[in-house]
C-alpha cells in the first residue's frame, strides 16, 4: 500500500536516467519528447522527492528523540533501508513498464578513468548507487515487444553494466560499461524528428520510437 501511495505506478514510453544535478536537463528532454514526438517520460529524480518526503515523515514519527533533540541512528538506518527498498521496487516496476531507457551522459553522471574519449568505455564509473542500480536492472529486465506488437531493437533494453554519481555520500565508485547502448546527440535527435515529420507528412502511421529504432538498430 505504501509503495502504491507514494511512488509512480503509471506506464511511460521513456524512462530517463540521470544525475540529480542534471534534473533541469532531464526535464527539458522530457518536454521535448512530449512536444515533438508525443512520448511520455518518467524522470527518475521525481521519485527521490517522494522518497525524501516519506523518509522525513517516518523519521519524525518513529526516530526523533525529543529529549536529545536528534534522531536515533539505529532507527534511521532501519527506516532508510525500508524506504530505499520500496523505492528500488517502484523504480524496477516503472522501468519494466517503460518501452526504453534514455541515459543522460554528462560529467555529473559518469566519471571516466581516461578522459580522452567523450563516449562510454569500460573505464566509465559512477558515484551514484541509484544510477548504478538502474543500469544494473537493465540487464535483468526481460525484453518485451511493445504494445504495437512490433519487433523492437534490443539495444535500448540491454547493456552490460553501468553506474553514476551519488548524492554527497561516501566516495564509492561503480564500474560501468554501456558500449552496447546507441549514443544520441543533438544531431541524431534532429534526424529522428526530421524523419518523424517526413513520415507524418506522408501519412505513414509509424510510432515515434519505432522510427528511432530504425535509425539506431541493434548493433550486436
Amino acid at each position: 500500500m505504501v509503495i502504491a501511495e507514494w511512488f509512480p505506478q503509471s506506464a511511460f514510453d521513456v524512462f530517463i536516467s540521470h544525475s540529480h544535478k542534471d534534473e533541469n536537463l532531464a526535464l527539458s528532454l522530457a518536454g521535448y519528447l512530449k512536444e515533438k514526438f508525443g512520448l511520455s517520460s518518467f524522470i527518475d529524480h521525481q521519485a527521490w522527492h517522494h522518497c525524501d518526503a516519506l523518509l522525513k515523515e517516518i523519521d519524525n514519527k518513529y526516530c526523533y528523540q525529543p529529549k536529545a533533540e536528534t534522531y536515533s541512528y539505529s532507527k534511521r538506518n532501519s527506516t532508510t533501508a525500508h524506504v530505499h527498498n520500496m523505492l528500488c521496487i517502484a523504480l524496477t516496476e516503472v522501468m519494466d513498464k517503460s518501452e526504453c531507457l534514455f541515459f543522460i551522459n554528462t560529467d555529473n553522471s559518469t566519471t571516466k578513468k581516461n578522459h580522452i574519449s567523450a563516449s562510454y568505455s569500460k573505464d566509465s564509473s559512477t558515484y551514484s548507487p541509484w544510477l548504478y542500480y538502474e543500469m544494473s536492472m537493465l540487464n535483468l529486465i526481460k525484453i518485451k515487444a511493445p504494445w504495437r506488437k512490433r519487433v523492437v531493437a534490443k539495444a535500448f533494453t540491454r547493456n552490460d553494466s553501468i553506474a553514476t554519481e551519488a548524492f554527497d555520500s561516501a566516495p564509492i565508485r561503480y564500474r560501468i560499461n554501456v558500449d552496447d547502448l546507441p549514443q544520441l546527440n543533438n544531431a541524431s535527435i534532429i534526424q529522428w524528428y526530421a524523419e518523424k515529420r517526413r513520415k507524418d507528412q506522408a501519412n505513414e502511421q509509424v510510432h515515434a520510437l519505432d522510427i528511432l529504432y530504425q535509425i539506431h538498430p541493434d548493433r550486436r
